[in-house]
């Protein structure tokens, strides 16, 4: 297996997680909007601040990193396109959004509908952002004459 192309692995996973900023917009703050601020008002929750956005959306760019990151590792193994995004995709998702939802369920923070909301739109923005990363990625350009490490 050759080295992974570090350069296309930073724009794709920027792309990435400004596809997964984007959906979570649309899925929090305009299509369950009301939810989210119910959810919120519940627990005596202020909404974020401006300080807090900025941390969550550089929270959710690093998520578009590692999408990227994984299918780069991924696509020698599983080859390019839907199928590696979307191992990629989900496996960010379980390990950055479901296993650290679960405490906030389980602990009576928010409810299983708020919980299951927030799951979709992260798998949700997650796929697009993998997909987009998979088109943006490809492997290093090997000159001739030269091996694969």
């Amino acid at each position: 297996m050759g080295r992974m192309n570090l350069g296309r692995i930073v724009v794709g996973g920027l792309i990435a997680g400004f596809a997964y900023n984007v959906v979570n917009w649309i899925g929090h703050g305009l299509i369950l909007e009301a939810v989210s601020t119910d959810t919120m008002a519940e627990p005596h929750i202020a909404p974020p601040s401006i300080g807090q956005r900025v941390q969550l959306w550089s929270i959710w760019m690093l998520y578009g990193v590692m999408v990227a990151w994984l299918y780069a590792a991924m696509r020698p193994r599983f080859g390019e396109g839907f199928r590696t995004a979307a191992f990629a995709a989900t496996t960010v998702w379980i390990v950055g959004i479901v296993v650290p939802a679960l405490p906030n369920w389980v602990l009576g923070f928010f409810s299983l509908g708020t919980i299951l909301a927030d799951l979709l739109v992260g798998i949700v923005g997650l796929l697009i952002g993998a997909v987009l990363a998979g088109l943006i990625y490809q492997e290093p350009v090997l000159s001739e004459g030269t091996a694969p490490k």
